[in-house]
């Protein structure tokens, strides 16, 4: 299901192929658009963010002085303080994971990891590997700990 912001862009980038005479791609967004607004809305990913909120354990899940989540690693890498030594990816603590890891651009990897962070505790903890479902795409991660995830896949829609 496509959040409104992104369909927002989706018309956004449609009326600018518009304006460069691209019909074909402007008539492409704009059918997926009315696709997705025609969609039911679900509302069992609403429960399970009122669930998480109401199970959030604020000692599972540090905070800096400014309220931020801290993440292991701390280096400021965008991808959470893993690292790749020899093509195999390790998390922060030094343990292997079993799959490269997928580089995706910064804002990319940073809406993803939020994503997966919200459900974390309804859909993803005790799991060693999982499936975010975005907008145009299906994540594969595995899963060490909370925020300590190596993304491997991409399916675009």
């Amino acid at each position: 299901m496509i959040i409104f912001e992104n369909l927002e862009r989706l018309l956004y980038i449609a009326d600018i192929y518009r304006r460069d005479g691209n019909y074909d791609k402007t008539c492409e967004l704009l059918i997926k658009v009315a696709r997705e607004l025609a969609k039911p809305i679900d509302f069992s990913q609403v429960s399970g963010i009122i669930d998480t909120e109401q199970r959030f354990s604020e000692a599972d899940h540090p905070r800096d002085k400014y309220g931020k989540f801290t993440y292991k690693g701390g280096n400021g890498n965008p991808h959470g303080g893993n690292y790749t030594i020899n093509g195999v990816t390790y998390d922060p603590d030094g343990r292997p994971f079993d799959y490269p890891e997928l580089w995706l651009e910064p804002a990319e990897y940073k809406r993803v990891i939020s994503g997966i962070n919200t459900n974390y505790d309804t859909l993803y903890k005790g799991k060693a590997r999982g499936r975010y479902r975005a907008s145009d795409a299906d994540y594969y991660f595995e899963i060490h700990e909370f925020d300590v995830y190596n993304i491997y896949d991409k399916e675009e829609y």
